[in-house]
């Protein structure tokens, strides 16, 4: 795995986790739980994306897993907005995981354009 591999593995696993220590601190109600089922798959999704995109197949291999990556973190970031609008999450917490899903979306933009060029 290459370090720029690793060093998102990392970030990926520990945007995953912050992500899943919110949903299981969410109340038992039914639309807690709808909201708790898609940010725990689409966070975990980048995570699980990004490992396959790190040994790729192809070049274009690589920049799918990486497009898929970009797709999840951009609906974690919408149900991070809506958990915070609902009052599951402060604005402490909300303000720090979409800071980082934006920081790993403009990483990912910036590696699907880079690879494009080779």
């Amino acid at each position: 795995m290459q370090p720029w591999d690793a060093e998102m593995q990392k970030r990926t696993t520990a945007f995953a986790n912050a992500i899943l220590d919110i949903v299981d601190r969410l109340p038992n109600t039914r639309s807690s739980g709808i909201i708790a089922n898609q940010v725990g798959r689409s966070a975990t999704s980048v995570m699980a994306n990004h490992a396959e995109s790190a040994r790729p197949k192809s070049v274009a291999d690589k920049i799918a897993k990486q497009g898929t990556c970009l797709q999840e973190l951009q609906e974690t970031r919408a149900w991070l907005v809506l958990l915070f609008e609902r009052d599951y999450i402060d604005e402490t917490t909300a303000g720090a995981l979409t800071g980082e899903s934006d920081e790993l979306i403009g990483l990912f933009v910036s590696s699907i354009k880079r690879l494009g060029e080779r």
